[in-house]
């Protein structure tokens, strides 16, 4: 690894927890190779257990991706749905309409150069408290995890997060991935990047 990071910024990352190691040697090329196919695989068929479970046995991307639809298309069948005050289940149909746009947004947005996510890319006129609601049913949902920018490297993360300025990610790369290719989008590589950059540290954890 390149050292490119300031002693002082280095000191900054170390004071909330996180350390920038550089080792000395190099790693084995064969070995590189082989941690560089897992990790596309990883980045691919992610960690829900029936995806899993099906690679594991057949290592076929096809039956994967299958799978991966079909959780999806499931998920899909939920959005909008609560409990009523007379313990019924009922779909509200406005926030049901808003949870797909912004699900369906995200991959192209993430693929995109964007600093942050953008609420024009969800129509003409969208706005924040417009789809806010439905933003927070899909994190509440647990399919969709928040990034904010922060205003300053400083504890506490929470306090000095900048509300206004986040991306949105899938909390499983592998349905990411699969909701990119169900979209037809030819932005893999560039998505891969990004993706990596993200999840990279909770990797070296």
């Amino acid at each position: 690894m390149k050292r490119n990071i300031s002693e002082d910024r280095q000191r900054e990352l170390k004071e909330i927890g996180v350390e920038i190691r550089f080792d000395k040697e190099r790693i084995n090329d064969a070995i590189d190779s082989s941690l560089k196919q897992y990790f596309k695989q990883y980045i691919c068929v992610g960690g829900m257990p029936e995806v899993v479970e099906e690679f594991v046995y057949s290592r076929d991307m096809n039956n994967v991706l299958k799978i991966q639809r079909d959780l999806i298309s499931s998920y899909k069948d939920d959005f909008g749905k609560h409990i009523n005050e007379n313990g019924y289940e009922s779909i509200n149909i406005s926030l049901l309409s808003k949870i797909n746009v912004v699900f369906n947004s995200i991959p192209s947005q993430l693929a995109k150069e964007n600093n942050k996510f953008v609420y024009k890319q969800l129509g003409q006129h969208a706005r924040k408290d417009m789809y806010e609601e439905a933003i927070d049913w899909l994190i509440s949902f647990g399919l969709i995890v928040p990034c904010y920018n922060l205003k300053s490297i400083e504890l506490p993360l929470e306090g000095n997060k900048d509300s206004d300025c986040f991306k949105l990610y899938f909390a499983d790369t592998g349905l990411l991935i699969c909701q990119l290719l169900w979209q037809k989008k030819l932005l893999l590589s560039l998505l891969l990047i990004k993706i990596v950059i993200f999840i990279g540290i909770s990797l070296d954890r």
